[in-house]
């Protein structure tokens, strides 16, 4: 079998300790008569750490080594986060997603945050983005997304849970057994074999309830479901699904069994992303608040080197980046046959 990246770190022992470092780069000069300062700041901002272990025995010890060798130097990568800040100070409240997918810089648009909420965020909170792999999240008449026994009658017609018209009507076809929205990702993910994969989206009827309304990630070799009543109020669904070996495929799909005519579901929003797979680690520097809209302007560190996708999820408990060695593993034996290890790592981007 062979080995994918990042790499999952092992828990038993946890690090003995662990130093953090924000690195970034600026220039300054000063007048040689004034004393007068021009400061110039780069774009490089990165993380770095420094972690030790402690003392092991054999048996823990080669579960480490074996981990760490086989990044090959920084050649591969692996998964860490600051253990004393696994929890928000703020209060997290709601589904935080990026909000557009064109950003790039200090601060993040998000949303999905509880509506007029004070602090989701505190200084120091960390986050993690993960990206989406869904195109066209708002735009369920687009190409990417197939239909079968339905289709999009409204384009950006519904007031979505932001409070803006984009959300979109879908209606089954007149006598259907199933229908269906759906987007294959098998080409889109960077692996899918193994994985844990999770799959959201916002969903609600114009009128009355609907049972029996079904999302589902489908591998090929088996799936994974849920299935809600819907209501007139938004709300967020999500399945998660970790696909088998034999999984020859990945596709997210939105369904509903039933032969009642005149069925219409609001949709908005869909996303489909692997905690373990993407891992992009940032400090919120403010107190951070949402609106009436649930939305939620964040200034980071570091800046954004890369814009995420569109309603790519942010973790807020036990976030993680992804990071490399910067320099081979090594190792010391005591003369009680116990293992010392340390390691440094800076983030991989």
């Amino acid at each position: 079998m062979s080995i994918e990246y990042p790499l999952i770190l092992p828990t038993t022992p946890g690090l003995r300790s662990a130093e953090f470092h924000a690195r970034q780069i600026s220039g300054m000069t000063a007048s040689p008569f004034t004393g007068q300062q021009q400061v110039y700041e780069w774009p490089g901002e990165w993380w770095e750490a420094d972690c030790s272990l402690p003392p092991m025995a054999r048996p823990a010890a080669e579960e480490w080594l074996a981990t760490l060798i086989a990044l090959r130097g920084g050649a591969g990568t692996f998964l860490l986060g600051d253990r004393g800040g696994n929890a928000p100070r703020g209060s997290g409240a709601g589904y935080p997603s990026v909000d557009g997918g064109s950003q790039l810089g200090k601060t993040l648009a998000t949303l999905g945050w509880n509506p007029s909420a004070s602090g989701v965020l505190k200084k120091g909170d960390y986050l993690q983005i993960i990206k989406n792999y869904l195109p066209n999240p708002r735009a369920f008449e687009n190409a990417s997304w197939g239909k079968i026994q339905c289709t999009v009658t409204g384009v950006n017609t519904v007031t979505a849970p932001n409070g803006a018209v984009e959300a979109e009507e879908i209606t089954a076809t007149a006598g259907y057994t199933v229908f269906h929205v759906y987007q294959n990702a098998t080409s889109l993910v960077p692996r899918y074999k193994g994985q844990t994969y999770s799959f959201s989206v916002w969903a609600k009827v114009p009128s009355g309830t609907l049972t029996d309304f079904k999302i589902r990630i489908y591998s090929g070799a088996g799936e994974g479901s849920t299935t809600v009543t819907l209501t007139t109020a938004w709300q967020r669904i999500v399945v998660s699904y970790t696909l088998p070996l034999s999984a020859s495929q990945i596709t997210a799909y939105i369904s509903r069994t039933g032969t009642t005519d005149g069925i219409i579901v609001h949709l908005w929003g869909g996303a489909l992303y692997a905690a373990t797979i993407d891992a992009r680690l940032h400090k919120n520097l403010t107190e951070a608040s949402s609106g009436a809209d649930g939305k939620a302007s964040l200034d980071i560190w570091p800046r954004l080197r890369e814009a995420p996708p569109d309603f790519s999820a942010l973790i807020l408990t036990d976030a993680k980046g992804t990071f490399r060695l910067r320099e081979s593993a090594g190792w010391n034996l005591d003369e009680l046959l116990h293992y010392g290890l340390d390691f440094k790592a800076m983030e991989a981007f």
